[in-house]
């Protein structure tokens, strides 16, 4: 089917149309037309998000990640050790290419720990401590002796393994020490 030449809703660049919905000349002339630029730079998606905030429309017939096009797009595929769009500004519905780096789940996580953007302590699902229990975990064990760390289990009933990590810092790793 012969489609006519259309100008860009974006850019008025004159191109030739291959099915009729089409308006826009490039996958990144679509970007640019649906975002709000904010105070940070960020360039927030302003159609269709998914419930975590991450913006998403539809690509080469499937519904596809915006942030993840843009980076794709600006930045080339995605490597295979590092299959992820990060975010250096930490918000979902950017999808400004300067704040955005393919990354590892490893990178993903280091970025949640420098930012202090995980959830830890009492707020976290698994827990079965208070912050004030924690804390009175890590003064009894100071002055650690062979089998407190059985003893301070039953006290507090948690499992042996949360008082080993607690003492090792792999728990509770943001009180004070």
């Amino acid at each position: 089917m012969d489609y006519k030449n259309k100008k860009c809703k974006h850019c008025n660049t004159e191109f030739q149309q291959t099915c009729r919905q089409q308006h826009y000349c490039s996958t990144i002339c679509k970007i640019n037309d649906n975002v709000k630029i904010d105070n940070n730079d960020c360039w927030n998606w302003q159609k269709s998000k998914t419930r975590n905030g991450y913006g998403r429309f539809s690509y080469n017939k499937k519904i596809e990640l915006v942030h993840r096009v843009t980076c794709e797009s600006v930045h080339g595929p995605a490597p295979l050790d590092k299959p992820f769009a990060l975010h250096s500004c930490d918000n979902p519905s950017c999808c400004n290419p300067d704040h955005l780096r393919w990354g590892s789940v490893e990178d993903n996580m280091n970025d949640v720990k420098e930012r202090n953007r995980g959830v830890k302590g009492e707020n976290h699902g698994n827990s079965k401590l208070t912050e004030e229990q924690a804390i009175e975990i890590i003064d009894k064990l100071k002055n650690y002796k062979r089998g407190d760390g059985v003893k301070l289990a039953k006290e507090y009933n948690i499992h042996f393994n949360v008082i080993s990590k607690i003492r090792q810092n792999k728990l509770w790793t943001h009180l004070p020490r």
